[in-house]
Parts: C-alpha cells; structure tokens; sequence
C-alpha cells in the first residue's frame, strides 16, 4: 500500500511501511480508532504523515489484513501458520471481516493441512472447530 495521499502510514515489525486512509480503519475497528487517535499525539511523522509502529505484525500479514479491509482482490490462499498470525490480528483489532475471512480460510486448509489447521484451531482456542479439523 502506497496511496499517494494516505493520512496514516502503518510499520511492519519488518520495517515495511504502508501508507492507509485512517477513515477506512476507523469504520472497521472502534479498537483501532482509539489506538490510532491515542498514538497520533505521541508518534513521529514521515513526510508530514503520522507514524504508528505495528511491531506484532510482520508486513506479510499486514498486507493481507489490508487487503481483506481495503477494495480490491483478496488474497487466495495463506498456509495456516499466516492465517493464524491474521486472525490473531482480527481478533485484537476485533475487525470481524478479517476473522471471518481468516476463519473461512482455516476450515478450506483443513483438507490440504488437517495437522496444522488444528494446530491453529487449538492455539486460538477454538476448541470445537479444533474437533472439526481434527475429523
């Protein structure tokens, strides 16, 4: 993500930046509208856009939690170790849209990766989905 005339760039916990529309954000998360008008006070700027460090999301995940969020094509398929990473996110952020995305995606890998979709089901302590996984 590189808009041109974006009000809010996100870093990755690998240093890649993403340049969002904090009003998109806003809309799909009450907890990242508190936690971007909070830090928006206490964090540098780039190029006179605000800067807000994302050190538990690598940018892959970032990337695909933005796309799930912002208009355009989805991405097609995560192994179960990212889905993981991604729905932990959502689930923080409690942006629903990318937990439901997440979890549609953990159920389609239940064939091609029973273990690691379990894996995943248990870490996130979805214990009945993590029975369902495990049939």
């Amino acid at each position: 993500y590189n808009e041109e005339h974006a009000d809010l760039i996100l870093r990755s916990s690998d240093n890649i930046e993403f340049r969002v529309y904090r009003g998109i954000l806003y809309i799909l998360s009450p907890v990242l509208k508190d936690l971007i008008t909070q830090k928006l006070a206490e964090h540098p700027t780039l190029d006179d856009v605000p800067l807000i460090s994302v050190p538990e999301s690598n940018s892959s995940v970032l990337d695909t939690f933005l796309r799930i969020c912002y208009p355009g094509p989805n991405p097609v398929h995560l192994p179960p170790t990212e889905l993981y990473h991604l729905i932990h996110a959502a689930e923080k952020y409690q942006v629903h849209a990318v937990s439901h995305w997440g979890w549609e995606r953990l159920l389609q890998a239940t064939a091609d990766d029973p273990v690691g979709t379990y894996a995943v089901a248990c870490h996130l302590e979805w214990v009945a989905d993590a029975l369902s996984c495990a049939k």
